[in-house]
């Protein structure tokens, strides 16, 4: 299930069902991503959503991303200001899947693009008829880009850590997370979890589980303080106005993953990963084939 109660996951499923019609698409797939699908979410978080399609053409015509325009598997809805969600985005799902083989799009590579596939089917809140999750995911963590999700985190951290005498509190856990998963990497050679409870679950400083939860304790209850006293309701509107001192273990924590990181990436060649992904990309698509099948049964209703 989707993140939150019936009526806010009926709003937003219908509203993606309606998308997907108007493109002659189907909704196969649903998963939350951002701040709620890694457990860091505040009072005023956006409602952040990916959905999977599939043309009727699936799978006879597989798209590439490699020499297809964003525009051509990538629709996104924007909704009035004023909603719990700014936008609805739809993904194709083929040319999706290829994003673990070669993470570009509009002549752009990106490692980010790899990390979507883990952030869409390892979010622990997701709308799944058709079950895709425990048939894809067998799949897809031995083929994980371990150097690609390295690079991944290992710019999170550049992108959040702030030396200055404060920090953003909402950064400070964004960079706690792309540490803990660096370490996750370390240990298991695959694709870190996306929830931050998983990742503390195999943390084994105590202290560091203590300092991240306590933050997120602080910043929940900063953010309802703030939206009840502020006129207009923004979403988002907290998480640039709570700041924190910086925790020196926290920060040893994250500055050392950020080194050890760097270092696994050196041991790693050019070609890390990329020897069976192809082919198992190819069988996902088998297994998606068949799930699409597997709900019409003779003599139910």
């Amino acid at each position: 299930m989707l993140f939150g109660n019936d009526k806010i996951q009926e709003i937003i499923c219908t509203k993606a069902r309606e998308i997907a019609s108007e493109i002659n698409g189907k909704i196969v797939f649903g998963a939350m991503v951002g701040s709620i699908s890694q457990g860091v979410h505040a009072a005023d978080s956006d409602y952040d959503t990916r959905f999977l399609y599939i043309r009727d053409d699936f799978p006879a015509n597989i798209l590439n991303p490699a020499v297809c325009k964003e525009k051509d598997i990538v629709t996104r809805y924007y909704p009035e200001s004023g909603l719990f969600y700014d936008k609805i985005p739809l993904w194709e799902l083929s040319s999706f899947l290829q994003f673990i083989v070669n993470p570009v799009i509009d002549g752009e590579h990106s490692a980010g693009l790899h990390h979507n596939i883990a952030w869409t089917f390892f979010s622990p809140y997701v709308w799944d008829p058709y079950g895709l999750v425990s048939k894809l995911t067998p799949m897809i963590y031995p083929v994980c880009n371990v150097k690609l999700e390295l690079q991944h985190h290992i710019s999170k951290i550049e992108e959040f850590f702030d030396r200055e005498d404060d920090i953003l509190l909402k950064n400070y856990l964004y960079a706690s997370i792309a540490a803990a998963s660096v370490y996750y990497i370390e240990k298991f050679s695959t694709y870190a979890p996306i929830h931050i409870d998983s990742l503390m679950g195999v943390e084994e400083r105590e202290t560091i589980r203590q300092t991240i939860y306590k933050l997120i304790g602080r910043m929940r209850e900063e953010s309802e303080r703030y939206i009840q006293n502020t006129d207009e309701f923004v979403l988002q509107g907290s998480h640039y106005n709570i700041r924190t001192a910086h925790e020196r273990e926290l920060d040893e924590y994250i500055l050392e993953a950020f080194q050890l990181g760097k270092r696994m990436l050196q041991s790693l060649g050019d070609e890390y990963g990329k020897t069976i992904a192809g082919d198992m990309v190819e069988r996902m698509y088998t297994v998606i084939e068949h799930a699409m099948k597997e709900q019409v049964v003779r003599g139910l209703f």
